[in-house]
């Protein structure tokens, strides 16, 4: 004959086993989490700008264009230049130069445009401040938007 068989469980034995299995759980969705790539998963995201470098351009008074460059990656702004001056236009724009390079570390450090003008140099400011949105606007309408 066949009797009924009668385990007996002690609830300690029953709360380990459940606390390692969690344990457990928790250890293999860590390790799988660091060891996906960081790419996975932000497949759908956009980027910002086509990365390349842009132009735009100031004339100066005396009919002389000044090449404004912004070289930007994926999603921040890496880099601006401005093209060499002459003797003459150094002379002439001294402030110029000095003002770009302000307007330069302000805006790759910050990642912004949105940099605020002072009164000794806010028309030279403003002038350079326009070049660069105009060649930073062509890096995102070229992107993926």
């Amino acid at each position: 004959m066949g009797g009924t068989k009668i385990f007996v469980l002690q609830m300690k034995e029953i709360i380990r086993t459940v606390i390692f299995t969690l344990i457990g759980l928790v250890l293999i969705i860590a390790i799988v989490y660091f060891l996906l790539p960081k790419g996975v998963g932000n497949s759908n995201e956009s980027t910002l700008y086509t990365p390349g470098t842009y132009t735009s351009q100031i004339v100066l008074q005396d009919n002389t264009p000044i090449d404004v460059r912004v070289t930007v990656s994926g999603d921040e702004i890496l880099e601006l230049n401005i093209a060499e001056l002459s003797d003459e236009q150094t002379l002439l724009y001294p402030l110029l130069k000095p003002t770009f390079e302000e307007l330069s570390q302000e805006i790759v450090g910050s990642q912004t445009l949105n940099v605020s003008v002072g009164n000794d140099d806010s028309i030279t400011k403003q002038v350079l401040l326009q070049a660069i949105k105009t060649a930073v606007n062509k890096a995102i309408e070229t992107g993926t938007l």
